[in-house]
């Protein structure tokens, strides 16, 4: 066999080299590609947000919408309301730091608006009402799959496709909560990459929930572009900055206290410390006591509006966020300041069956 002949049966054992992908592609084409997204808003998944999705207009597959705000800021909630929002889309959540538990006990909690004290009380007692509340939210998400394991992107691959069998058609959006706990990289600019390559791929709208650094956002600080720890916001398509008001309110009064113990502090500043800044803030505090707060930062889609902090209400029994809080409240002092009430939940069909049999 001559020499040409053995390189040629070599080369043909190895397999075939990765086909490069074309760089070159006429601009004009991009008119299709737009077409195909305006055309398809149904494809999008919204936050139920009213003010944000009217800005971004929903995250499109392959999109990234980063949801970031320090530890207890009310990232949670937040997702948990978009969850409620989209019932019939096929969601994989990833959550490698709650288990799956805790995650059913939110949505229940928030779909049936009582406490989890309340939930943990009637399972504990064996009280067939809670078991069906869980039960019924279970139903009412049938395309909802929970994965608390720590997950690689191969895993995550593997995943969606286990879903896909079982529920006979792709997934359409992934959460991953949160960025840090991604088994890939050592840094968080490599993790958000690979989330953000990874729903290119997939073709799933991807929302991924970021920790800010202690640093920038301790104390309910206003969420900003530079909020993230060590980057990450560069990849995102929406940057949702998330906030507890309540925080920077308490470090606030925690300053104006310390200031008026001390003996150096003028008369004039002890007053109006006093008779101004101390009432302002212990009314500011009652208000945001049970609110979060959300600001769109960063939106890639035309005319990329921005959304300024928008103060959301939340049910303190079951963690359902309810909607704007109202900005017309008078200035009252705290102790004159009305609780806010939650709307009575509406009974679901099973739920007036079982009352009924009791």
């Amino acid at each position: 066999m001559s020499l040409s002949e053995l390189i040629g049966e070599a080369l043909a054992g190895l397999p075939p080299l990765p086909e490069q992908r074309k760089l070159h592609v006429p601009l004009a084409e991009a008119i299709d590609d737009y077409q195909a997204w305006a055309s398809t808003p149904h494809e999008r998944v919204y936050t139920g947000v009213e003010a944000l999705d009217a800005a971004m207009r929903g995250t499109a597959p392959g999109q990234l919408t980063l949801i970031t705000g320090f530890a207890h800021s009310g990232k949670t909630l937040f997702t948990t309301k978009m969850l409620l929002h989209n019932p019939n889309r096929r969601v994989a959540l990833f959550t490698p730091d709650e288990t799956r538990e805790l995650i059913l006990v939110k949505l229940t909690c928030a779909k049936h608006g009582i406490s989890a004290r309340r939930l943990e009380q009637w399972m504990t007692e064996g009280n067939p009402e809670g078991r069906l509340m869980m039960q019924e939210t279970c139903d009412a998400y049938p395309t909802l799959s929970v994965v608390d394991a720590s997950v690689s992107i191969p895993d995550m691959e593997r995943a969606l496709g286990e879903m896909a069998e079982a529920w006979g058609a792709p997934v359409e959006a992934v959460v991953f909560d949160y960025a840090a706990l991604l088994d890939f990289g050592e840094d968080i600019r490599s993790k958000v990459q690979a989330l953000k390559s990874f729903g290119k791929q997939q073709r799933v709208s991807m929302f991924v929930l970021h920790q800010a650094s202690r640093t920038s956002g301790r104390d309910g600080q206003v969420m900003t572009m530079t909020s993230g720890e060590y980057g990450g916001e560069k990849e995102a398509t929406h940057l949702v900055g998330i906030r507890r008001k309540k925080s920077a309110i308490q470090a606030l009064l925690r300053e104006a206290r310390e200031t008026l113990a001390k003996p150096m502090t003028s008369a004039a500043t002890r007053d109006r410390l006093m008779d101004v800044t101390l009432p302002e803030l212990e009314y500011d505090l009652a208000r945001h006591e049970m609110t979060i707060t959300v600001s769109l930062l960063k939106n890639k889609t035309p005319p990329c509006d921005l959304v300024d902090e928008l103060d959301l209400l939340i049910d303190p029994a079951s963690g359902r966020i309810l909607g704007p809080l109202e900005s017309t409240l008078p200035l009252v002092k705290p102790e004159q300041q009305p609780s806010p009430q939650a709307p009575e939940v509406p009974l679901t069909p099973a739920m007036r069956a079982l009352r009924k049999d009791t």
